[in-house]
């Protein structure tokens, strides 16, 4: 599990300031290995952020429903392509994730 409670603050400290987002803004990731082993689940937790910071950090105006939908299944969608590239390719894991922004909860 990944909490970033404050997510604008870990975008500054990871070089990618997502000014514009509505606060508080936080992301919540859940991942479950499967096949009885985690190598996918830690491999997902670990990268997802740097999947979704830089496609939220480029954008210089406020995001509507749809847009904020296509990043974070642009960012899956990534992301799954790292994994089927990784040594934890045939390992596979559940995902689930909460994306709070303002008034917005994303939950997928």
């Amino acid at each position: 599990a990944v909490a970033l409670l404050d997510l604008p603050r870990t975008a500054q400290a990871l070089k990618q300031p997502v000014p514009f987002i509505d606060k508080p803004a936080s992301l919540f990731v859940l991942v479950d290995g499967l096949r009885s082993t985690s190598a996918a689940a830690e491999f997902c937790a670990k990268r997802f952020h740097s999947q979704i910071l830089p496609r939220l950090s480029v954008r210089a105006d406020p995001l509507e429903d749809h847009e904020l939908l296509a990043i974070v299944n642009e960012a899956l969608e990534s992301l799954d392509h790292a994994l089927l590239e990784s040594s934890a390719r045939y390992a596979g894991c559940g995902f689930a994730l909460a994306l709070l922004l303002g008034r917005r909860l994303l939950v997928g």
